[in-house]
């Protein structure tokens, strides 16, 4: 028995090329549709001779911020981040955090226009099963206007939560910093 031919019609070629293009559009506007969250890159700073003096100028500056109110005012880039790690030593050292449009190794005293300071505090959170010590890292931030020293700005940050499980893990182990939430703030700090 001969079966009729089936007849190509304008809609029945428009309904089969239209298929496989449909489920090409809906993966790729899936896949790219959605605006993923781009974290800031954090590159360490290759620091200069210049860069050591500056952070040995804003020193006493950052330690004196947080004996200091609040006072009203802005500041806008270049910004130096200097940071203490409080339960380590007295010392303000530059951070692994790149802050947009500045580059660290053309930062001079004359310059910036402000200061980020932070001061790193660790929470003990706990002790694994190994012996060593979890903490959460905590950060004290003041935003100074450079080189007046006026604080225009301050806010606490908390960190990660350490890991509830270590594998092969030496030393005390640590949550993350708060980088994401320190760099969202200081924009919105910076009105940039």
């Amino acid at each position: 028995m001969n079966q009729p031919k089936m007849r190509i019609t304008p809609l029945r070629l428009f309904i089969f090329l239209m298929i496989p293009i449909s489920i090409l559009l809906i993966y790729y506007m899936s896949s790219t549709s959605t605006p993923k969250y781009s974290p800031p890159t954090y590159v360490p700073p290759t620091p200069t001779q210049d860069t050591d003096k500056l952070i040995a100028t804003a020193s006493p500056t950052c330690a004196k911020a947080f004996t200091k109110s609040v006072l009203a005012g802005s500041v806008s880039g270049p910004v130096l981040v200097i940071l203490n790690k409080t339960y380590e030593s007295k010392d303000w050292n530059q951070p692994y955090i790149s802050v947009p449009n500045m580059e660290i190794n053309l930062l001079t005293p004359i310059n910036i226009s402000a200061l980020v300071c932070i001061k790193e505090t660790r929470d003990y959170k706990g002790m694994y099963t190994n012996g060593q010590n979890a903490y959460r890292l905590n950060w004290d931030v003041r935003l100074i206007r450079w080189p007046d020293g006026v604080v225009v700005a301050q806010t606490q940050l908390i960190g990660e939560e350490p890991p509830h499980t270590i594998i092969d893990s030496k030393g005390d182990v640590y949550g993350f910093t708060p980088n994401t939430s320190f760099y969202y703030w200081l924009v919105s700090e910076l009105g940039n």
